[in-house]
């Protein structure tokens, strides 16, 4: 019979085969691995690596357009997170929240997960992620036509990341912007 540290191998193995279908495009396979993660992971009752692979199936179901599958499980994720106190995670859930909420087209819930996920990550001092979280509160703000508001927040989101250094989140609102731009014709 396998042990604990066994299993944890395991399904972090299986868990990251899935990601790989995931980039591969193949949201079937990636799914299948995501749930025999799932499985092991409960079967050696770590909540953290089960709250991982619930992400990640939420996130397939996001791009598959299940919407009320990846809403499902973004937030049986987040109770295992509360559980292990993992203010990352649940932040990060409520931004994929968000996501999904945005390809809804529902741009005031949207907001509401960006900022809940904006809020533990200003808690936690997490820099990085509150950039994430500016410039998704702005491409909503877009998305609604409130584009005064969208340019503030791809600004704050511009002005921290260049304070970190992140060139990668200073490219994002860069590109945030000028689509704004363009978008406004300024």
């Amino acid at each position: 019979y396998e042990t604990t540290a066994d299993k944890k191998g395991t399904s972090n193995a299986l868990n990251n085969i899935g990601i790989l279908y995931s980039k591969k495009g193949d949201k079937q396979k990636a799914l299948e691995y995501y749930n025999k993660a799932f499985s092991i992971y409960k079967s050696a009752n770590d909540k953290k690596g089960m709250s991982s692979a619930l992400i990640n199936i939420g996130i397939i179901y996001n791009k598959k357009k299940e919407y009320q599958k990846a809403l499902e499980h973004y937030f049986r994720a987040i109770k295992l997170k509360e559980e292990v106190k993992d203010a990352g995670g649940i932040a990060s859930a409520y931004n994929n929240i968000g996501n999904v909420y945005e390809r809804q087209k529902d741009y005031d819930k949207a907001i509401e997960y960006f900022n809940k996920s904006l809020d533990i990550k200003a808690g936690i001092h997490d820099r990085q992620g509150i950039t994430l979280s500016y410039n998704n509160i702005g491409t909503a703000y877009a998305e609604k036509g409130d584009y005064k508001r969208a340019e503030e927040y791809f600004l704050k989101s511009l002005a921290i990341a260049e304070e970190i250094g992140s060139l990668d989140d200073i490219k994002e609102a860069h590109f945030s912007l000028s689509e704004l731009y363009e978008e406004t014709k300024q």
